[in-house]
């Protein structure tokens, strides 16, 4: 390690990912509320300096971070190598799609700068739900089947979910109730039939955990309840209430933990989106797992009456981890 320890921060949205193109006003408030959020917590750590970029059509972090301003003249992917060939550690936050996630965190590693967060290989099987629900489904865990087109056989389900294969969140998702107007809209396009993936729509209360993946167990942070809203065919996430699902605590514990043997690289924070009440044994389902922070952590400090990201930090790079007392409050959001 060198001297000076140095954390380079990456919020992909605010930090630079969309420089040269139009930047979504609604995707940049909330890669702000999560670069914020994050930024705050690690800002309490007195060991570590840190540095991040920032879009400059958005308002940087306050002044004690080292913040990075770049526009559509620079080469954003350059400067990232150089913020991570000059730190210790590495904290990024970005999107699933098109390997985004998984080209950084192999750029850090081959830097040789330490990445917080799940390693490349666990990000490589969760950042393709078709995979992800391979490799689950072979460890006996309750998931939903997912079928690129070519693979789905058309049953008596009244309902299917289309999204992308390596979407983040509810991009791009749909419900179809007319297997005639699924069949279309995949031969509409039929670049769709690799890019997207088909998922029996299965009736459910939606939830999620925010887990801290250690080197042979778990830990649960946070058990969560979303909302959803389902409007012209259209799925997408409004919000939700942390530790809203806490009386489930138990036994999606033991699911983290079963999903951690399945996916053993998933270290650092993570998190899994789940349907509860389902017709399985074991009463849930997986939707997928997120390896990066989510939306949830931007309320996840109040909620647990601790810092999270403090959390994480120790369990990845200090010698030993103590695991602080947290609290389980509950907090409504809506995005």
């Amino acid at each position: 390690m060198k001297s000076q320890q140095t954390l380079f921060v990456c919020e992909f949205i605010t930090g630079g990912g969309f420089v040269g193109a139009a930047l979504p006003e609604s995707l940049a408030q909330e890669g702000m509320l999560m670069r914020d959020a994050l930024l705050r917590d690690l800002d309490q750590l007195e060991d570590w300096q840190l540095v991040t970029t920032y879009d400059s059509r958005v308002s940087p972090f306050h002044a004690k971070v080292r913040s990075i301003a770049v526009d559509g003249h620079c080469d954003v992917w350059e400067i990232w190598r150089e913020c991570m060939a000059e730190a210790d550690a590495v904290w990024v936050v970005a999107p699933e799609t098109d390997g985004i996630l998984y080209q950084l965190a192999e750029m850090a590693h081959s830097l040789q700068a330490r990445w917080i967060g799940p390693v490349p290989e666990a990000i490589h099987v969760t950042s393709q739900k078709h995979l992800t629900a391979q490799v689950l489904g072979r460890a006996n865990l309750p998931v939903i089947p997912t079928y690129f087109f070519s693979e789905w056989i058309p049953d008596a389900n009244p309902a299917w979910v289309v999204k992308p294969n390596d979407g983040a969140g509810c991009a791009s998702t749909y419900v179809f109730n007319q297997m005639a107007a699924l069949e279309t809209w995949f031969t509409q396009d039929k670049q769709r039939q690799q890019t997207h993936v088909i998922q029996p729509y299965i009736s459910g209360k939606p939830a999620s955990i925010c887990v801290l993946g250690l080197k042979d167990e778990v830990v649960v942070l946070s058990c969560n309840l979303q909302w959803m809203l389902l409007q012209d065919g259209k799925l997408s996430y409004t919000g939700g209430r942390i530790n809203g699902a806490s009386a489930y605590w138990p036994q999606l514990k033991l699911l983290a933990n079963d999903i951690k043997a399945a996916v053993p690289g998933l270290i650092g924070y993570f998190g899994v989106d789940l349907l509860l009440d389902t017709q399985t044994a074991r009463g849930v389902t997986i939707v997928e797992i997120n390896p990066r922070l989510t939306t949830s952590y931007v309320h996840l400090h109040q909620a647990m009456g601790c810092n999270p990201a403090a959390m994480v930090m120790d369990a990845m790079l200090a010698p030993t981890f103590s695991m602080p007392e947290i609290k389980r409050e509950q907090i409504e959001f809506y995005v």
